[in-house]
């Protein structure tokens, strides 16, 4: 028999604070103690047992109330300070579970007056991190930790300081480069070449930006970019920095390795210690994201591939759950907080590992591809209050995908799903001053105060319609071809076209995609998962094709939200270019 003394000790132990109210609601009384005054029949005393975790529900839900209304937190992770000592003749500030690192710039707040050699509104560096909870900081980066003095007055805090130095840089197709300070404003640079872009990293004061054909670009400043050589032909698609090297990931397993940015050696032709097979085939699975977190490379890619690399040079293969799936599967991209790496990939998928060999699946709460992820230790501009103020202390993950996917999540377990209202991709999204950026499909440029409430920019983003190159019978079959079409079964597509459809085709109709066998052909149903259409003729005139809106306009949470804070947390992006942006970064070392 289950007593209510249990029930008391689960709330004292989840909420100390609810001790009052527990014992007010439930005083000494035990189920058992009632069930013993007389002998009653079984489904009376279900019924008791089920009032009473009632009870218990609601006087929980009661306590986080009150403690939610008692905290007030900005989406810049303001964090309370314990205690100011002195430690060796410095200030050393203590924080529980800070998570910052050396080179952080952060600001003090406080209620009356704040130790000397601090002053507000003043950005700091961290510059020792002896432990979870303590930290010293400096007025310069690298510079000597500030003298104690006193410990001030009052209560303080700290928060992550707001770049107004730091960079944006996007890159993407016909060698698109285009740079903001804010996120808002954007300047289109010149490249230098009309190949197409993927990816872009900043590290050792260099941005570092691949694409296609092995092209490298690098610049000191986001404004005026060097060609380099890299010595392969292949494309490359992800690039990051950390531990003193820029590596970068690309087709067949391709993986290039510099110091500086500027010479490249190529490590794919390394011996890998894998699962029966070795990447440097000609047919090897293709590699799309790389990050760095405590001291590994991690890149992932084509057929669920995951490698690791403690130095960029010798590479060994983790097996992210492959044989598990019936149907191949990619990962394309992946990031890293404080010990947990999280990746994303086709139809959903979200594994997440606290050491890059071991990994988890976790459920996104969506089927759509994702293939851009982001994390950060601040969640933006936008004020946080209650619940979700003590949740972003954490920081916050954002992952973005196909037709205009936005998830969140402040642990990399669970997944909430954002306002969406586009029609095709967004590719990338990172982090810097106080706003989240994505980008995507036709040069759309997302921004966000605080992760969660989205805008599209304001114009420049209209449907893009993609030419079909012919139509054929195939096994008695509708085969339409169209180049590089980067559809997937499941996609909901429209027709267009100069003179008549084929027949079985309609105009302002959805169709589903149910077979992509190669890049440049697919087949379509007039219901999910159903039948191929029948060919019977070509049709006449020029046909094209693009992704259905008709069942994205609405969002799934704009009942939800709040009218306000959306508006405030989040702003249109003037339209600079056309072209398909593929990643974007910032940098504030500026």
């Amino acid at each position: 028999m289950i007593r209510l003394e249990v029930l008391v000790d689960a709330v004292l132990m989840w909420s100390p604070t609810c001790k009052c109210k527990v014992a007010s609601l439930f005083s000494s009384w035990s189920l058992n103690q009632l069930l013993s005054k007389q002998r009653i029949v079984n489904q009376v005393r279900y019924i008791l047992l089920i009032f009473s975790v009632f009870l218990f529900s609601l006087t929980v839900i009661s306590c986080k109330s009150s403690d939610d209304d008692d905290v007030t937190s900005s989406a810049s992770s303001s964090s309370d300070i314990v205690s100011v000592s002195d430690s060796g003749g410095y200030i050393q500030i203590e924080s529980t579970n800070h998570s910052l690192d050396e080179g952080d710039v952060i600001r003090f707040t406080t209620t009356d007056t704040l130790p000397k050699g601090l002053a507000l509104a003043t950005d700091y560096y961290v510059v020792g991190t002896p432990s979870t909870n303590t930290f010293f900081v400096s007025a310069t980066e690298s510079g000597t930790p500030i003298v104690y003095t006193d410990g001030g007055t009052g209560t303080h805090s700290w928060q992550i300081a707001m770049s107004s130095t730091g960079l944006f840089v996007t890159v993407g197709d016909n060698g698109i480069i285009l740079t903001s300070s804010d996120g808002i404003s954007w300047t289109k640079r010149t490249s230098g070449t009309t190949k197409n872009l993927y990816g872009v990293t900043y590290g050792n004061s260099t941005f570092v930006t691949v694409g296609d054909n092995g092209t490298i670009f690098t610049s000191s400043s986001g404004t005026s970019w060097t060609s380099r050589t890299s010595g392969t032909t292949k494309n490359l698609y992800g690039v990051t920095y950390g531990g003193g090297l820029f590596v970068t990931v690309g087709d067949n397993a391709t993986i290039l390795t510099s110091s500086d940015g500027t010479t490249w050696a190529n490590t794919s032709t390394n011996e890998r210690t894998t699962l029966g097979r070795y990447f440097s085939k000609p047919d090897a699975n293709h590699l799309y994201g790389v990050t760095y977190g405590d001291g590994l490379f991690v890149t992932v890619g084509g057929n669920a591939t995951i490698l690791t690399s403690s130095d960029g040079t010798t590479w060994t293969e983790r097996d992210g759950l492959r044989s598990k799936w019936v149907l191949p599967q990619y990962f394309k991209a992946i990031t890293y907080r404080k010990k947990l790496f999280v990746l994303v990939g086709r139809n959903g998928r979200t594994l997440n590992s606290p050491d890059g060999i071991t990994w988890k699946q976790r459920k996104s709460g969506t089927g759509y591809n994702l293939v851009g992820i982001t994390y950060s230790s601040s969640c933006g501009k936008a004020e946080w209050k209650g619940l979700d103020a003590g949740l972003c202390k954490n920081g916050i993950f954002v992952s973005v995908g196909k037709n205009g996917r936005i998830l969140t999540s402040f642990d990399g377990n669970w997944w909430v799903k954002r306002t969406f209202k586009l029609p095709e991709w967004l590719y990338a999204v990172t982090y810097g001053n106080g706003t989240f950026v994505t980008v995507g499909v036709n040069g759309v440029i997302i921004t966000s105060f605080d992760g969660i409430s989205w805008t599209k920019r304001a114009s420049g983003d209209q449907i893009k319609s993609t030419d079909i190159a012919s139509v054929r019978n195939t096994g008695g079959d509708l085969e339409i071809r169209s180049t590089g079409h980067g559809l997937d079964i499941g996609d909901v597509i429209r027709f267009t076209t100069t003179g008549t459809l084929p027949t079985g085709l309609a105009l302002s109709t959805d169709y589903f995609v149910v077979a992509v066998p190669i890049n440049n052909s697919f087949y379509v149903s007039a219901t999910k998962s159903g039948t191929r259409i029948v060919y019977t003729d070509e049709g006449t005139g020029k046909h094209a094709w693009q992704s259905s809106i008709a069942l994205y306009e609405g969002t799934e949470q704009d009942d939800e939200e709040d009218t306000e804070r959306r508006a405030r947390a989040s702003f249109p992006v003037p339209s600079v270019t056309i072209d398909t942006l593929h990643a974007v970064t910032y940098s504030d070392q500026l």
